[in-house]
């Protein structure tokens, strides 16, 4: 920043240098200093941490109900939990079944049902 005052002391367009050079260091120290709350919010380890919490301590097999590859990618990438999709008739067997939750309900809304295996 000193650099740009000293580089345009006799430069005629020398406020509008200094206020873009200004505004830019204000953007770069915002983001530096608020990029780590902004990243907290945005994560799914407040999600991954309470689905955890929710599974019993021992299960075989976990079947999924409407839930996207991109959710059970994040399911499987966070907590190593590979899910059978009940649509396609391979959750056979399941004790646990994970339900993604519709719009009328809450969108992306996740919740746990433990069942005996009936689909």
């Amino acid at each position: 920043m000193l650099a740009i005052f000293f580089l345009t002391r006799k430069d005629d367009r020398r406020p509008i240098i200094r206020w873009v050079a200004a505004i830019a260091l204000l953007w770069a120290l915002s983001m530096t200093l608020w990029l780590p709350v902004a990243d907290e919010k945005k994560s799914y380890s407040k999600m991954i941490a309470e689905l955890r919490a929710a599974l019993p301590p021992t299960y075989n097999c976990i079947a999924s109900r409407g839930l996207g590859e991109p959710q059970r990618a994040l399911l499987d990438y966070y907590l190593g939990l590979v899910t059978q999709r009940v649509e396609t008739g391979k959750g056979a067997g399941w004790q646990v079944l994970l339900v993604q939750g519709s719009a009328s309900i809450n969108l992306c809304r996740m919740s746990m049902l433990e069942s005996s295996g009936r689909k």
